[in-house]
């Protein structure tokens, strides 16, 4: 801190001028045009009231979103609930002006992306470098006091002028000065972005800012690609309907007095009421256990005969049900780390055979989950950190998600191929679900050094390459996503929640939303609290099955009695019970 201080301090020294209040003192222009317009946007804020999810704060190149930038607005920003509040002609002293009176009244936005102090430099009776940077800085400072759950993206102030001139080397100080003064700001992102304007040589392509000034639409699109992650992923969480209390919806599928239950992983039968539920005794690995439900889960089997080796698990077993290209059907069991072994169903569960290895190749929660991609195909996902794909035993700190293959109904699979990978993050426990026309794939990823938000692909061939993956919002982050639509094509996610600022932070919860939600960053429509962890995270590891009349059932492990060892759990949700409250 004292570091980021010192270089303040210099940078404002070396700007050399002495400030005086006017970028600063609040005040509106006298133009009836501006009353006007400002009277336009109070109107637009009114309107939304608590709703917004995002605010655009600024002058001319704000306003200018609805001109040059309108195509690409609604492309990226009104799916997200975004409000334009950029007058053309605005310097930070008028912006200050309308922020005191009405302009952010009753507005609860989760971003308020600021570009702002060009018209400061520009117009008559220009301003200092100085006073540039405490107008901009007074301008934040007041969304923080105004609006303190909001997140300030502030832009760099953008280049202007064809090519280097004076006035872009007093922007370029004013914009050293805003990124060390926000270094290490939580509230604040300085993002620059101005670059992406400039060529090689320094001059600004006419074909984006036609005046080299303003922006076309080709500029508007540069500065959407360039924040649309970082807005999306400072979106906060949607509304939640709590079902933690809701006692008469919740169904112990089993509990063992000091033992611990975890994991579970469900399937449901082609009947559309019996549900087999498998899980270990012990965190991960363990003695599989199976239990069945003839009821669509409400009623539990006792404990069933399993293979023997079924006690040799040494992971988060994984059952699935596949068919061939003739049309048997038969269940299949996955329990990985080294190596990666199937055990087969030819009689819907009643009996097994041993696990048994898939390849030479082992890999972490595999299979977490998969996809048919043709008559008799199937593609299997799972992740691995370097220790158990060829077995060397040693973690590299990189995680890689892999995929495996089978073409004869999933009796045989081949060796892994590579899917995704970042090396800045950890992306782990692939959950995926088609869109609703099947032609596209959505892979949702856990994040585990816990630095950013979960991440999300997308496949458009079936699973056979995949989009670079990216950040999710914060309503979506979690571990072991699973998902599964209701039979109103509503999309239900449920996961562990682990986003650090969120209020079920460590519990059970599921989000609903659409598909067109995934691809877009949108928010969904509302999350659900399906059962309070007493544990700090260690839960929902989640199956989940859409039943015939449409009700979803999940069940998953977790600390449901504090004090108490982990045990199973089910839930059944009917989501048209709560879409309108």
């Amino acid at each position: 801190m004292y570091t980021y201080k010192i270089m303040y301090s210099l940078i404002s020294f070396i700007l050399c001028v002495l400030s005086s209040a006017s970028s600063t003192t609040p005040v509106p222009r006298d133009l009836d045009w501006w009353v006007q317009r400002t009277a336009q946007l109070q109107e637009t804020v009114d309107s939304y009231g608590n709703d917004a999810n995002v605010i655009f704060v600024g002058d001319s190149i704000t306003q200018g979103w609805e001109g040059n930038g309108s195509k690409v607005w609604e492309e990226y920003f009104s799916p997200l609930k975004s409000i334009n509040l950029g007058i053309g002609g605005d310097r930070t002293e008028h912006v200050l002006w309308r922020l005191s009176n009405g302009h952010i009244e009753g507005l609860s936005p989760d971003v308020a992306v600021v570009m702002i102090g060009t018209n400061n430099f520009g117009q008559s009776n220009p301003d200092s470098a100085l006073e540039v940077l405490e107008g901009v800085v007074s301008v934040v400072e007041k969304l923080k006091h105004e609006l303190p759950n909001v997140h300030v993206l502030l832009l760099d102030i953008f280049p202007r002028g064809q090519s280097f001139n004076s006035m872009r080397g007093s922007i370029l100080q004013v914009n050293q000065a805003l990124q060390a003064t926000y270094a290490l700001d939580d509230l604040v992102t300085f993002t620059s972005i101005g670059h992406h304007f400039i060529e090689s040589d320094g001059s600004i392509d006419h074909s984006i800012m036609p005046d080299f000034l303003h922006l076309s639409e080709r500029g508007y699109a540069i500065w959407a690609k360039a924040i649309i992650q970082s807005v999306q992923n400072k979106i906060g969480f949607v509304r939640q309907i709590d079902l933690s209390d809701d006692t008469p919806r919740q169904i112990t599928i089993d509990k063992e007095a000091g033992q611990y239950l975890g994991h579970p992983t469900t399937v449901l039968l082609e009947d559309g009421k019996t549900i087999i539920c498998v899980y270990p005794k012990g965190h991960g690995k363990g003695q599989l256990v199976m239990k069945k439900s003839v009821d669509g889960g409400h009623t539990w089997s006792n404990r069933l005969p399993v293979p023997d080796s079924w006690s040799t698990s040494k992971e988060t077993p994984h059952i699935y049900r596949v068919a061939d290209a003739d049309g048997v059907s038969r269940l299949i069991l996955f329990s990985s780390l080294y190596p990666i072994r199937m055990s087969i169903s030819e009689d819907d569960g009643t009996t097994w055979s041993e696990l048994v290895p898939i390849g030479e190749y082992g890999g972490i929660v595999g299979m977490s989950d998969l996809i048919e991609t043709g008559k008799g195909c199937y593609t299997a996902f799972f992740h691995d950190d370097g220790r158990f794909i060829n077995n060397s035993g040693k973690a590299t700190n990189l995680f890689y998600i892999y995929a495996v293959d089978s073409k004869d109904g999933g009796v045989t699979w081949s060796a892994p191929r590579l899917v995704a990978h970042d090396p800045s993050v950890h992306l782990c426990e692939p959950g995926l679900i088609a869109s609703p026309d099947g032609s596209r794939y959505a892979m949702l990823l856990r994040e585990n050094s816990r630095t950013k938000n979960s991440h999300i692909c997308f496949s458009d061939d079936t699973g056979l390459t995949w989009s670079v993956p990216v950040e999710m919002n914060q309503s979506l982050t979690g571990d072991r996503h699973q998902a599964v639509y209701d039979n109103e094509g509503r999309l239900f996610i449920s996961f562990r929640d682990t986003h650090k600022n969120s209020p079920t932070l460590g519990d059970w919860v599921a989000w609903v939303g659409s598909f067109t939600d995934l691809e877009q960053g949108k928010e969904g429509d509302y999350r659900i609290r399906l059962s309070d962890n007493k544990h700090s995270w260690d839960c929902a590891y989640p199956g989940v099955q859409c039943l015939p009349d449409g009700t979803i059932f999940t069940a998953t492990y977790g600390h449901w009695e504090k004090g108490q060892s982990p045990y199973i759990r089910g839930v059944h949700v009917n989501l048209s019970d709560y879409d309108k409250q």
